[in-house]
């Protein structure tokens, strides 16, 4: 590059050097031609070299172009990855919480305006759980945990004494046990007046123990008004609270 630099400037500088030489071997006369043909060659030259110049001599190289291009596609490479992060990061997480919150802001309006709905419905729900929770007591204050026949049979017979009802037999069977409970069946016989038997049944489901009638049967006699009575009893014990039977299923499980 400076070889071809050097070669331009030598032969700009022999090129006025000639234009002297010219000027000077001529007459008088041809002297001011000369010499002003020489200045304006000259000034040719002049206006010549630097475009000779530039068009011989390359002011950037090769490597340096290709650094260049390599920094400029790292730079839209980079703008691209920064544009892509900011979206990622902060733009979509953004849109996403907007979005998020207006849906429960719509809830909670909805909320407020079903308000009086929501508490005359719990107010409901709160008596139905009450009542429900109450007969649940009754029902564990009722169920003992061991069968204890002796004791049913005691209450047994206060009831039909009261009632004026003769109990004669009291058989009670094998104890069964039922998911979460266990249950007995008794056999009992007796006689009395129908009214006697009907009261004797209906007070059984107030007794302190609770019991059902399973089955009861009734005979006809031609002479009196006392009718024999054969009646079989579920007694239930053993009651046991959800956390108790869910712990047994496991362990059989």
């Amino acid at each position: 590059m400076q070889r071809r630099r050097f070669a331009t400037i030598r032969s700009v500088v022999s090129f006025k050097a000639r234009s002297r030489e010219q000027g000077a071997g001529s007459g008088e006369r041809g002297a001011g031609s000369g010499e002003r043909g020489a200045r304006a060659e000259i000034s040719y030259s002049v206006l010549l070299a630097p475009r000779s110049l530039l068009r011989h001599m390359q002011v950037i190289d090769d490597e340096t172009r290709r650094f260049g291009r390599l920094l400029h596609y790292a730079g839209v490479l980079a703008t691209v990855v920064c544009a892509a992060a900011g979206y990622s990061l902060l733009h979509a997480p953004t849109v996403h919480a907007v979005v998020d919150r207006s849906a429960r802001i719509n809830e909670l309006k909805l909320s407020l305006r079903n308000g009086p709905v929501v508490r005359d419905q719990h107010r409901k729900v709160s008596e139905q759980l009450g009542k429900v929770t109450k007969r649940i007591a009754d029902v564990q204050r009722r169920v003992p945990q061991e069968a204890d026949a002796g004791e049913f049979l005691k209450e047994l017979t206060q009831l039909a004494s009261a009632e004026q009802l003769a109990i004669k037999d009291f058989n009670p069977e094998q104890s069964q046990i039922k998911h979460g409970y266990a249950e007995m069946e008794v056999t009992l016989n007796g006689a009395g007046s129908f009214a006697s038997i009907c009261s004797f049944v209906d007070r059984l489901a107030k007794l302190n123990r609770l019991s059902k009638v399973k089955n009861l049967t009734l005979s006809a006699v031609d002479i009196g008004d006392e009718y024999p009575m054969t009646a079989t009893l579920v007694i239930y014990f053993g009651l046991q609270r959800k956390e108790m039977t869910s712990a047994q299923e496991g362990r059989r499980g």
